[in-house]
């Protein structure tokens, strides 16, 4: 059904979910203009005209994901290029083959135009992930144009997050769905490389995996022998995990700029943690030991576990280099959610108050009561946290070597 009148935002907006039948109400300001409503009440802008003695249409873009007065503007435009001899659908076509567009920059166009119909929450949310996705697989390898990804070189990176975090690598994989979607209507690209990519295999084997294992101290011993020896950067990850108790996937994503040597600290910004919260961990010897060797061999690169064939870019997950580990080790239980959990529970062996061993491990929620927790967030935890993390750096030293803890370093 057709029909004419002055479109207004205050029309477009109303709703439309009762029409019988798709309908095309023709703007009267702008001959050709035409909002499309389809039986559902879905909206969308379009341009109608005559190009070589036949009736074309120009789909401008979906009612909520643009204003009136912005459509209208594209229709005139549209307008201009048929007085002048041109077919706007094919002008659009040339433009995109000619100049296509980067991966980067379809994310931020659909930040600026999908996030418009978004709760905040969600878009808070979709903001967080795609942060994620950008730092975590490398802001350079993004400039590619975005039709030259491939399925395989996707799935490899969110198959290293589903090593470790199946969910988190399902919901990233449906966000990019969207973004790929999103190019698709745009004829950026013609195929969703990353549609279907399920993790439901990984999801099982976490389900079925034992993940609270705490290593005693024969193995926390046969371990750290066997990260030393280990020829990669995972050796050194690693370590840090042991020694800090940090979360596998933040301690990956640790830059350079955030160490701070002179006062032994390392601040894991809020976008990089999972709870959102600016958290800081102080640094005991054996972490400034290991940091200073990494400093030689990535100290003029973005991140401190950066990869060794992609510049300014984190290792992914180290799955290869765990199953290395507990080969050589033999603790057929290794794997690097454990450290964390050997971390909490050799504090827990020293006397650490739950709620200093919460706020080392950035929990979302203390270990403690809430007047407890009322009182200590009154005061700096950085102390409180240094102290528990010497006591632990004490204790891993006379583990690992068979010696008594002393001043020096273990490494140098």
């Amino acid at each position: 059904m057709e029909t004419k009148r002055k479109l207004t935002s205050a029309f477009v907006k109303k709703d439309f979910s009762d029409i019988e039948k798709r309908t095309e109400i023709y703007d009267t300001d702008v001959s050709g203009f035409i909002l499309r409503i389809t039986r559902t009440g879905y909206k969308s802008y379009a341009f109608r005209y005559w190009y070589d003695g036949q009736s074309r249409q120009f789909t401008i873009e979906k009612a909520d994901q643009i204003s009136l007065k912005e459509a209208r503007d594209i229709a005139r435009d549209c307008r201009e290029l048929v007085r002048q001899g041109k077919d706007p659908a094919m002008e659009r076509r040339e433009n995109r083959e000619a100049k296509p567009k980067t991966f980067l920059q379809v994310i931020d166009e659909y930040k600026v135009k999908h996030f418009k119909i978004l709760k905040q929450t969600t878009k808070d949310d979709y903001v967080r992930r795609l942060n994620y996705f950008i730092d975590g697989y490398g802001k350079n390898r993004l400039k590619r144009p975005i039709k030259n990804f491939k399925r395989s070189e996707l799935l490899n990176w969110l198959e290293g997050i589903a090593e470790d975090a199946p969910t988190n690598a399902q919901r990233l994989q449906a966000l990019l769905s969207s973004v790929f979607t999103f190019a698709i209507d745009r004829e950026y690209i013609q195929n969703n490389v990353v549609k279907g990519i399920s993790f439901k295999e990984y999801k099982e084997k976490a389900e079925t995996k034992q993940v609270n294992v705490a290593f005693d101290e024969d193995e926390v011993q046969r371990l750290w022998q066997s990260f030393e020896q280990y020829n990669g950067l995972a050796g050194s990850l690693f370590m840090l995990l042991m020694i800090l108790g940090q979360r596998s996937g933040e301690t990956r994503l640790m830059k350079w700029q955030d160490i701070d040597f002179e006062n032994k600290l390392w601040t894991i910004i809020s976008k990089d943690t999972k709870t959102e919260n600016k958290h800081e961990v102080p640094l005991p010897s054996l972490a400034v030991d290991v940091l200073l060797q990494l400093k030689r061999k990535t100290g003029d690169q973005k991140f401190v576990f950066n990869s060794n064939v992609k510049p300014n870019t984190p290792i992914v997950h180290p799955s290869k280099a765990s199953q290395r580990i507990r080969e050589r080790s033999k603790v057929s239980e290794f794997n690097p959610h454990s450290l964390r959990t050997t971390f909490v529970t050799w504090q827990a062996k020293l006397e650490t108050p739950k709620h200093i061993t919460s706020k080392l491990v950035n929990h979302g929620k203390d270990s403690e009561g809430s007047s407890v927790t009322e009182i200590y967030d009154k005061h700096d935890y950085i102390p409180a946290k240094r102290k528990a993390l010497n006591l632990w750096n004490k204790k891993l030293y006379t583990i690992i070597t068979g010696e008594k803890a002393k001043v020096h370093r273990l490494l140098s």
